[in-house]
């Protein structure tokens, strides 16, 4: 869950109540990561381990707002989309990249709005 946890704390400054893997009833307002899948590693030659993967990941944002969940994934989009070169608790991030653009899932059985950024991680190991 380290991708999650290292995602989780650049976003912390957007919505402290962050979620991984889970997404409970309450609180109304708040972040969820999941994880999406993801693309083919790297191999280098002669190499069994990869030396790059590329896991994709979901942010998923619940807000009784839907003007503030869609500053919040906007927020996001800014915070993620396209950052190069980052080590974030000691795991090298080469990229990080928005897939698609904001989704609206829409509203739950409470009329919360529930919105979903999706990324792909290019992770160094």
């Amino acid at each position: 869950m380290s991708l999650l946890v290292d995602i989780g704390t650049l976003l912390t400054g957007i919505n402290s109540n962050i979620y991984y893997n889970d997404l409970p009833d309450t609180p109304d307002n708040c972040l969820a990561l999941f994880f999406s899948g993801g693309q083919p590693s790297v191999h280098n030659m002669n190499q069994q381990a990869p030396t790059l993967e590329k896991p994709t990941f979901q942010v998923r944002i619940r807000n009784t707002s839907c003007a503030t969940a869609t500053t919040q994934a906007e927020s996001i989009k800014d915070v993620l989309n396209g950052k190069t070169g980052t080590t974030i608790n000691s795991t090298l991030y080469e990229a990080i990249y928005l897939q698609g653009d904001i989704f609206n899932i829409g509203r739950d059985e409470r009329e919360r709005t529930n919105l979903t950024v999706n990324f792909v991680a290019w992770v160094r190991r």
